[in-house]
């Protein structure tokens, strides 16, 4: 059954956003699909779930393209992801994710983050496969950080630490 939102206020402001949310349960085969897209302020974003009962695994597929930093952040402080205070106005972030989650062996699941990107006044930072292991003690696996046109001044501003001197 489709079910589209439209509206509502974000954690940091007053923006128009949409999402279409799709849900389906297949009896047989003990599989429930989800599936949510939309918009947030001039970004998109997407994700995807099979969860399959028999084999007790999800199937996650996401992507986020040019979603406004400046509304994630507080998002994630609100659930005490973050615990500081950022100045994020101009910094963009994109991603694609891909993953299986193994529902009794969560601790040995791995997300896969590709293209990641954040950009904006500060430059570009980005890097190609991101792993990320479990849950509860996450580990993130090595990887490059690729980094172009950095303006110090501004990771300065972002960090809320005030101009250099």
């Amino acid at each position: 059954f489709p079910v589209t939102i439209t509206g509502g206020e974000t954690l940091s402001g007053d923006y128009s956003a949409s999402a279409q949310i799709n849900i389906e349960f297949d009896e047989t085969s003990s599989q429930i699909k989800g599936a949510i897209q939309g918009n947030w302020r001039e970004g998109r974003f997407q994700l995807n779930a099979n969860f399959n009962r028999n084999l007790a695994r999800i199937e996650l597929d996401s992507s986020v393209d040019h979603l406004p930093l400046s509304q994630i952040l507080p998002f994630l402080k609100k659930y005490k992801f973050v615990n500081n205070d950022y100045n994020a106005k101009q910094i963009w972030i994109s991603f694609i994710e891909k993953s299986i989650v193994h529902l009794q062996k969560m601790e040995e699941s791995v997300f896969e983050i590709q293209d990641f990107k954040i950009q904006g006044d500060i430059g570009q930072i980005s890097a190609q496969k991101m792993k990320i292991q479990g849950f509860e003690k996450a580990k993130v696996l090595p990887f490059e950080i690729f980094v172009s046109d950095l303006q110090i001044e501004r990771i300065f501003q972002f960090l809320d630490r005030g101009p250099l001197s």
